[in-house]
């Protein structure tokens, strides 16, 4: 199997925001939002199974683009829901 290059970027987040992608990226082991303390059930919406941060911030940043993208490529007619 032959791995497509890529390219690496680096981004600065949100003191919150990071501590949200961790309580994403480890669901199961988190039972109140890290930023104001709600209590909350991670385990049904994320993976069961721990998921590093980096590979979980790769797939949400590279579906926002997606997304981003068809929506100008293609107006309205893009269905955000794909």
């Amino acid at each position: 199997m032959q791995l497509k290059p890529a390219k690496q970027i680096n981004v600065r987040l949100s003191v919150e925001t990071y501590e949200k992608l961790l309580a994403l990226a480890n669901g199961w082991k988190h039972k109140t939002c890290p930023t104001c303390g709600k209590t909350w059930d991670l385990q049904k919406q994320t993976n069961p199974e721990p998921i590093p941060y980096s590979v979980l911030s790769k797939h949400l940043l590279e579906d926002a683009i997606v997304k981003a993208f068809n929506k100008r490529s293609y107006g309205s007619e893009f269905n955000d829901n794909e």
